[in-house]
């Protein structure tokens, strides 16, 4: 199998809206969707459907979230993280406010550690960490989900990479590289990088850009890549952009494509989960 390339295909956001979860377990019980990533904050009771997932073959991590809704450790709604109404605020954003708030390691793993415990007192056996808005992308913040996931025995994380054929500048190099050398000495597990369905509108478009990504030198027959999505059969959920609102319908289109597996197997690409990382 080494002549295969490997994927991931792992949907963000399960638990924010009855909506997302539905789209997942669709995904997942078609066998398009291999990994989804649970949003331990979120607004919905999602007992039942965690449940539904448990019977698939797919992988469950944790989306640790300090950007959106509520807290769940008490301790942190006392902190520059949240706002005076309770909720976080926009720490994914380049801004001041959140550039400083990425320092605050102890108050960040405090509420990463909390959301990690929830979902385990869920019965979800958890097989990775990654982060909402992909604020792991701050060394601080990767730190500490690092740090969160040697305590809580999680061996994967999310991959610091997202991989853009047209742009990788060298900042981003740079601070892709600071936070290999972090997951690496915390002994993590990653796939080799990430892609993502942003702007990927049809089915064409789709299979034009998986082509590009399998003649690429980034991701080589035998290495593991993750494809991130965020599917939904209506808009998801209020409050969220435009442009994700878009996403969401048009990211459950592509993977309910009947060709899907067809197009996979032509290219020798392989559905695997985070557990067999």
């Amino acid at each position: 199998m080494n002549n295969y390339r490997k994927l991931i295909i792992n949907a963000d956001d399960f638990g924010w809206s009855e909506d997302i979860n539905a789209a997942c377990i669709a995904l997942a019980t078609a066998g398009n969707l291999t990994s989804v990533s649970f949003m331990a904050n979120s607004c919905t009771n999602s007992h039942k459907e965690l449940s539904k997932l448990k019977n698939l073959d797919i992988s469950i991590g944790v989306h640790l979230n300090i950007s959106t809704g509520q807290p769940i450790n008490p301790s942190t709604i006392n902190s520059p993280l949240v706002t005076h109404d309770g909720f976080f605020k926009a720490n994914n954003k380049n801004t001041k406010e959140a550039l400083l708030n990425a320092l605050r390691i102890g108050s960040i793993q405090k509420e990463f550690d909390a959301q990690i415990e929830y979902a385990r007192g869920l019965g979800i056996e958890i097989s990775h960490l990654d982060t909402h808005h992909h604020v792991a992308k701050i060394p601080t913040i990767a730190f500490s989900m690092a740090n969160s996931a040697r305590k809580h025995n999680i061996r994967c994380v999310r991959a610091p990479a997202s991989f853009n054929l047209k742009r990788f500048d060298l900042l981003r190099k740079s601070i892709v590289r600071v936070n290999k050398i972090i997951f690496s000495r915390f002994n993590l597990l990653s796939p080799k990088l990430r892609f993502g369905l942003t702007k990927q509108n049809s089915w064409s478009e789709f299979v034009n850009t998986i082509h590009e990504w399998t003649k690429s030198s980034v991701w080589q027959p035998g290495s593991t890549a993750e494809l991130n999505c965020h599917p939904s059969f209506c808009n998801g959920v209020s409050g969220q952009s435009q442009e994700m609102a878009v996403r969401r319908p048009s990211d459950l289109k592509i993977l309910s494509n009947e060709k899907l597996s067809e197009l996979f197997a032509s290219l020798k690409i392989r559905l695997i989960t985070y557990h067999d990382l």
